[in-house]
């Protein structure tokens, strides 16, 4: 995937789908209603009356509804039509249609929801939000996706959704059983605009099985790291790679995280507040010293500015390059090219120096946005969300995917027998109390520009000095641009 940011998950559109065989039948669905069955009765069963038709924000006039209760908490019409978007990347789109079988299931069969997928959200649905008739619920992730400075004010707020029984869950709100933070990203002015959905830890990845093989232990300072680039360069293997024409910002997260885990979460204010000097902070400039000495070492795989993502990674999971920093969807997009045995495994980020001030510290993020148009069905919408929310359809994404959601307790300790799932989930279980993340760079659409800049650093042809001066100059010309709205900073 390529990532352009630290909050929304990255794109790809020579996507590598799970194996059919993963997926769950009709008994997974069946035990999804069952278990919402005592949240939400069946619509049949529902005491509720008509209301009248109203009208959407964009004119078009919205489906009649039902009173709204504990067991039909947004009033949904439950045989009216719920138009469901799901962008087609590195998580494929098997989940969604599944979440679309159980709200079918779960309201008895009507078979309302209409789900579909694509890479191209922007391009296909823009259109849609300025003929007043978009979708009810957008997955709005991706290369292509709409910016949601321009669309913030056509989507319905979602606090009503986190106020909603949560089904599978006796007795609890669909708040209490995201993971703390989850929904941060998406709460712009106290309000909440968007839902992320899958919960990423961002580390670097590893195959132990290659570890093993070959005696090498994996690292956890960067002094370690560095000596074993030389273990590994003895041997004819690289210790990184990069895909340099997408995906070089890989680095960029790598490096703000090390810096953060070092120097703590008062690293993210300057960088997030757009100040001047912001890249001169001492963890930030050890990050980047750091990786240039990778860089100057040879320990980076030749050609690595030639390659998009994907071609980087199967040089990762083929055993050519040892490391590489990615976020917890990379077991998934790889899936159909990683040899089997190569227990792909999540490793905290090195320490830069002793005693770093977080020290079980991650970046963890809630990523995948998906928001609900001031359109026909908002409460449909809403109501497909909270479906996506319930305990079975998030333990039947995280199996699908090998990626967590932000519904707590649904993944096991084994991961569904993923390595990579397994790991990551037990970093992000001993670090939430120090968990850390931003979103200056994605909120103010910097990620092409931070790509071109950290290629450019990773090939060798800039310094230290001028990777600070390029990334301090994109910084500058945001913060002093009046046209550019500035989110808060506390």
């Amino acid at each position: 995937m390529s990532m352009t940011d630290s909050s929304s998950t990255p794109s790809t559109t020579d996507l590598m789908t799970t194996a059919a065989a993963v997926r769950p039948g009709r008994r997974g669905f069946l035990k999804l209603a069952l278990a919402g069955a005592a949240a939400v009765p069946a619509a049949s069963a529902l005491s509720a009356c008509a209301t009248g038709g109203g009208s959407g924000s964009s004119g078009q006039a919205t489906v009649a509804g039902q009173q709204k209760s504990d067991s039909n908490p947004f009033g949904i019409d439950p045989k009216a039509t719920v138009d469901v978007v799901i962008f087609k990347g590195g998580f494929g789109d098997q989940y969604g249609i599944d979440a679309g079988k159980a709200y079918d299931t779960l309201w008895k069969g009507s078979g309302v929801a209409k789900v579909t997928s694509t890479t191209k959200i922007n391009t296909q649905l823009q259109p849609r939000f300025v003929g007043g008739n978009p979708p009810d619920v957008i997955d709005n992730s991706g290369a292509d996706s709409i910016s949601f400075a321009g669309i913030q004010d056509k989507v319905e707020t979602l606090d009503d959704l986190l106020e909603a029984p949560a089904i599978g869950f006796e007795g609890k709100k669909v708040k209490d059983v995201l993971i703390p933070g989850a929904t941060d990203p998406g709460t712009f002015d106290g309000k909440l605009l968007q839902m992320n959905y899958f919960y990423t830890v961002y580390s670097l990845w590893y195959g132990a099985k290659l570890f093993k093989d070959n005696g090498f232990t994996a690292p956890t300072t960067w002094d370690e790291t560095m000596a074993l680039g030389e273990k590994a360069k003895s041997k004819g293997l690289s210790l990184f790679v990069f895909g340099g024409q997408n995906a070089a910002s890989y680095y960029h997260e790598f490096a703000i995280s090390m810096a953060v885990r070092q120097g703590g979460k008062d690293v993210l204010t300057p960088l997030e507040k757009l100040d001047k000097d912001s890249y001169q902070q001492d963890s930030v400039q050890a990050a980047f010293k750091a990786i240039k000495a990778a860089v100057d070492a040879g320990y980076f795989l030749p050609g690595g500015s030639g390659m998009i993502h994907t071609q980087a990674q199967t040089q990762f999971v083929q055993g050519k390059a040892l490391l590489y920093p990615s976020g917890s969807w990379l077991e998934n997009e790889m899936i159909d090219i990683t040899p089997q045995g190569f227990e792909m495994t999540s490793l905290q980020v090195p320490a830069l120096g002793a005693s770093p001030k977080l020290e079980k510290g991650f970046h963890g993020a809630a990523g995948e946005p998906f928001i609900v148009p001031k359109g026909k069905n908002p409460a449909g919408g809403k109501e497909f969300l909270r479906v996506m929310l319930s305990k079975d359809a998030a333990s039947n994404t995280s199996k699908l995917v090998k990626s967590a959601t932000v519904v707590q307790g649904t993944v096991p300790d084994d991961g569904f027998g993923s390595t990579a799932l397994a790991s990551a989930t037990k970093i992000q279980n001993a670090g939430l109390s120090e968990v850390y993340d931003w979103r200056y760079n994605t909120f103010y659409g910097m990620g092409k520009d931070i790509v071109t800049i950290w290629n450019t650093f990773l090939s060798g042809g800039s310094s230290v000095q001028q990777l600070t001066s390029s990334l301090q100059g994109l910084s500058d010309k945001v913060r002093e641009d009046p046209s550019i709205k500035k989110f808060s900073v506390s």
